[in-house]
């Protein structure tokens, strides 16, 4: 029965994930690459030069300089929870989600907030593009007062003309939008007449953001916040009046994420408890895959 329930419980959580950090499913994935909750990424030195017509011989050789990428992984752990006659649990699916709901829901969420902040964690300032609309408080940051700029079409266009300057792939493409900045954008005018003229489907029927200019729109309650117009706040650092909001776009190939070591610990009809007492484990890890920040560009409040 303990394999069985354990194999549930895991079930559970890589479940919760795909629910609450879907996102995660749009970047590269770095899962079968860990070793001693490290990865350890390969950065290609300059490329060769080209020569046309080439005159001069013998020609000159160069040495390629390689680099690493380094990124650890996090360990997230629940606190332990109690609960009574665990066996009776094994074979629902249903009741052992239940169980795990509040606290799994609490911790992928963390996970998720985490791993967009080390996506946009030391982005130059010429890789923040800010928001260009009418002035508007329906759209804050946490603690946040007074007004902002909104976030509208013609933005979108300066972030797409980046990527492309970027030479990246215009495939799998992202931005994912805090949701005051993602509304702000869905009533934006030209945005409403896309809708209007059937591009990309409606917008008013279904509530979500066609693809625009081949990125595809996500969004969640809040992104990054900033303490000014480009400089990005650690996660869960304490709020401010004068924040602002702030998105994040990416390739899918400039950003990679590794989960490891998913794993449920319990002790089985503990006498103290009259039950079971059980917490989970899981290792994950979120990093730009590129040192140069190509195909990564945060978005954020003017």
């Amino acid at each position: 029965m303990a394999g069985l329930l354990k194999e549930v419980w895991i079930d559970v959580i890589k479940d919760t994930i795909k629910e609450k950090a879907d996102f995660l499913s749009y970047v590269t994935s770095h899962d079968e690459y860990v070793q001693n909750n490290v990865i350890n990424m390969p950065q290609a030195g300059a490329n060769a030069g080209i020569a046309v017509n080439r005159t001069t011989l013998p020609a000159t050789a160069t040495q390629r300089t390689d680099s690493n990428l380094l990124y650890t992984l996090d360990q997230y752990t629940t606190d332990p929870q109690f609960v009574s006659n665990l066996e009776n649990f094994q074979s629902s699916y249903d009741k052992v989600k239940s169980v795990l709901s509040s606290q799994m829901d609490a911790m992928i969420e963390r996970m998720g907030s985490l791993a967009l902040n080390k996506f946009a964690t030391g982005l130059p300032v010429d890789r923040v593009i800010n928001t260009t609309g009418a002035v508007s408080g329906t759209a804050l940051a946490p603690g946040a007062t007074g007004t902002r700029k909104a976030l509208i079409l013609q933005d979108i266009i300066r972030l797409a003309q980046k990527f492309d300057e970027d030479g990246v792939s215009s495939n799998d493409r992202y931005l994912m939008l805090p949701a005051g900045m993602y509304y702000q954008l869905l009533a934006d005018a030209d945005i409403r007449n896309m809708s209007v003229n059937g591009f990309g489907g409606s917008t008013i029927g279904s509530g979500a953001l066609p693809e625009i200019l081949g990125f595809k729109i996500l969004r969640r309650n809040v992104v990054n916040s900033y303490s000014t117009v480009s400089a990005l706040k650690a996660f869960g650092a304490a709020t401010a009046t004068t924040d602002f909001l702030g998105g994040i776009a990416w390739q899918k190939d400039s950003v990679a994420k590794a989960v490891s070591g998913i794993d449920v610990y319990y002790d089985e009809k503990n006498p103290l408890f009259f039950g079971s007492v059980l917490s989970t484990e899981i290792w994950m890890g979120a990093s730009k895959t590129r040192s140069d920040n190509k195909g990564i560009v945060a978005l954020v409040q003017g």
